[in-house]
């Protein structure tokens, strides 16, 4: 092979399949003018108009060489050349030897939107199924030299498995350096344990159960996290740097074991063991892709769950401000505090009804209701609509004509306050309808 260090490359795209590639390689290979080292001859296909066509790489000894040879095959009708001194032997056609004897393929040079399509159309374009990631065999169009367990799509690569190493040796002598649809394709075999760590990774994650700690104290450790749910040990424990919340990752039996216990202890009073770190919190409890069977197991005949809107009384709860909403946490039905009972506000008498225009998209009804509650205004209704991405509008009602003349003379062209500062649109601020 061709040293690598010392090579200019001289890559002729577009070769016609009709034109004979062995005369080509005679002719070029005997010409000593132009000093040929090497010529690769890659199947590749394009989609310019051009057909099913090879990509041909001539590696020189010098770039004056190199140079000499673009210019001879500018000007013939098999192809497009292109020169590059920048490009080595091994950028393109890596050194078998150097490879390692695996059955994981990386793809590299891909572009990030099309990076997962393209390698499922180059090996069947009408029936490459993809499931989650995941090839499902069935749907595989078997051939000899190619068949795929696993592909698994990266921030910059695409990771291939094949059956066996044959197959993922044959890949890449096959289509590393093709040109495929405009984009160019480089690949080499790479140790099976990338895969494999990916995957017991994802697998693993996937399985745990996570819990959302919010109100920590800034500072906490993660010595801390594990006093909270010890004796049961987190499998994995992630805290922003300068939030004040925690995500903690668990083993489903290590999870079932500690809300148990958590259950357990908030139906007999006992919350000392889970404010013993010094600062108060809750959990919130979810499972990834399970959405139906969050939490706990169903409660029992003598205990319920916290409704999702239900707000706790501090001192019969030993703390808890507000327990979670996403945790099937049981307690004892009889101490739930009674809901008020539901009151019917007064039928509306008379009312404006205004359009504020110009809002973000990301307004709410209770950014609109404080704009308004500011100025002093009284306020019987809000509804936003945010329907299409773009600038959002609301409609408001005020008690008479003289609010809503009031309301566009002072709030016209008032940035809308929300909780991170004023806006950037300003408002507009037109009457709709007048009712009495």
């Amino acid at each position: 092979m061709a040293n690598s260090t010392s090579t200019t490359l001289v890559r002729v795209d577009r070769v016609s399949p009709g034109y004979d590639p062995a005369a080509f390689y005679r002719e070029l290979v005997y010409d000593k003018e132009h000093s040929i080292k090497e010529i690769e001859m890659i199947y590749g296909e394009s989609y310019g108009g051009y057909g099913i066509t090879y990509t041909m790489y001539c590696f020189v000894d010098s770039y004056a060489n190199a140079q000499r040879l673009a210019q001879t095959l500018a000007g013939r009708r098999h192809g497009k050349s292109h020169l590059s001194s920048k490009m080595r032997l091994s950028d393109f056609l890596r050194d078998e030897k150097a490879m390692p004897k695996t059955k994981t393929v990386r793809f590299d040079g891909l572009p990030d939107a099309r990076r997962h399509a393209i390698v499922c159309e180059l090996f069947n374009e009408s029936s490459f199924a993809l499931v989650v990631d995941e090839l499902d065999p069935n749907d595989w169009e078997k051939s000899a030299d190619q068949y795929i367990e696993h592909v698994e799509n990266l921030y910059d690569s695409v990771l291939v498995r094949f059956k066996n190493v044959q197959s993922a040796w044959s890949i890449v002598r096959r289509y590393n350096g093709t040109c495929y649809k405009n984009d160019t394709i480089y690949l080499t075999c790479v140790d099976d344990d990338e895969l494999n760590g990916i995957l017991e990774e994802k697998k693993a994650k996937d399985k745990n159960v996570m819990y959302f700690i919010p109100k920590i104290k800034p500072g906490a450790s993660r010595q801390e996290i594990d006093k909270v749910f010890a004796p049961h040990v987190p499998d994995d424990v992630q805290m922003p740097p300068g939030k004040h919340y925690a995500f903690v990752f668990m083993r489903p039996n290590a999870a079932a074991e500690f809300m148990e216990t958590y259950t357990k202890a908030i139906a007999e009073d006992k919350y000392k063991k889970f404010r013993r770190v010094g600062w108060n919190w809750q959990v919130n409890l979810g499972r990834k892709g399970n959405k139906a069977n969050r939490g706990s197991a169903a409660p029992s005949a003598e205990f319920k769950a916290v409704p999702a809107s239900g707000r706790i009384d501090t001192e019969t709860y030993g703390g808890y401000s507000n327990l979670p909403m996403k945790v099937d946490v049981l307690v004892n039905k009889e101490s739930l505090p009674t809901p008020a009972p539901a009151t019917t506000p007064a039928p509306i008498q008379g009312h404006v009804e205004i359009r504020v225009s110009g809002l973000p998209y990301a307004a709410t009804e209770e950014n609109v209701h404080r704009l308004f509650e500011n100025a002093q205004f009284q306020v019987q209704g809000t509804k936003l609509d945010n329907t299409y991405k773009g600038n959002a509008h609301a409609i408001v009602k005020l008690d008479s004509p003289a609010e809503a003349q009031r309301a566009i003379s002072t709030l016209t062209g008032r940035n809308l306050v929300g909780r991170k500062g004023p806006k950037n649109l300003k408002c507009k601020i037109t009457v709709l309808m007048e009712s009495t």
